[in-house]
């Protein structure tokens, strides 16, 4: 692409052709080129409750439009923020009115770690409420990604095949456990262990989708197409009668991160 703008730069100079026409082909341009991501910054939200901020970067979906993904996959220590009410004091209606899960009767981090880790063994019915809980508390319009928009920012986020050890944790690499969020290499996007770590949970027209694979997948086995629906074995060590709708006895693989529709009307970047 430079090299596109040096060549047209110089082609504009030849024929006495103002700056503004330059500017307007460049614009014209990025608008034209397919797949590629909004120039927009993307920003960064604080929740109140947690120490930390999440940040969203910009992809492109499939009608053209720009939409905001978070770089990490949710961690424990902002689910529990969620799960365990500790933002009562700067709770809204609309964070009021989501429906929590049940507290976990066991530890659900597995002893994997805790703070700064993917938060695990939610159902997916668990992380569309905390998605929603995020989007209450931040002002954006958080939710799960849907399948295709998940392909379609992993497709965007050019992790490369024979390097895929520097971006992501499989069972070559994982003695048999999650790591904390952000410490392989960013992808294109700016996102982090978006193949690997934990599996990430999206929308699908018919059915709840896990996706990318995780620390229990070999590296030829994760990827942009890597896609599981959930079954029964995913909780069938679960003693309780009926069985949890919100955690997973067997699913120590399951995380997730979440899209926004929209940025917040006064961002951090």
């Amino acid at each position: 692409m430079k090299y596109a703008h040096s060549n047209a730069f110089r082609a504009a100079r030849a024929l006495g052709v103002s700056l503004l026409a330059l500017a307007a082909f460049f614009s014209a341009a990025a608008q034209d080129a397919p797949g590629t991501p909004s120039a927009s910054k993307g920003f960064k939200v604080a929740i109140p409750g947690w120490t930390g901020e999440l940040a969203f970067v910009p992809f492109t979906a499939g009608d053209g439009s720009t939409k905001y993904v978070s770089t990490m996959e949710i961690p424990w220590d902002l689910f529990d923020v969620f799960v365990f009410s500790l933002d009562e004091k700067s709770a809204t209606d609309a964070s009021k009115a989501v429906t929590k899960p049940t507290k976990p009767y066991v530890a659900a981090d597995r002893g994997f770690g805790h703070a700064g880790y993917p938060a695990i063994s939610l159902s997916h019915k668990n992380a569309t409420q905390c998605a929603q809980w995020i989007g209450a508390k931040a002002s954006i319009a958080a939710r799960l990604p849907t399948d295709a928009e998940w392909q379609l920012l992993c497709a965007q986020a050019k992790i490369p095949n024979d390097a895929l050890a520097d971006y992501a944790w499989t069972v070559e690499n994982s003695p048999d456990t999650t790591h904390k969020c952000g410490k392989k290499k960013a992808d294109a996007l700016g996102c982090f262990d978006l193949l690997g770590n934990a599996g990430e949970w999206v929308n699908d027209a018919e059915h709840a989708r896990l996706m990318g694979g995780s620390f229990q997948d070999t590296r030829s086995s994760v990827g942009c197409a890597s896609m599981l629906t959930p079954t029964e074995d995913w909780n069938a060590s679960d003693p309780q009668f009926p069985k949890s709708v919100w955690w997973l006895a067997d699913g120590p693989f399951c995380g997730f991160r979440v899209v926004s529709d929209t940025a917040p009307k006064s961002t951090k970047h």
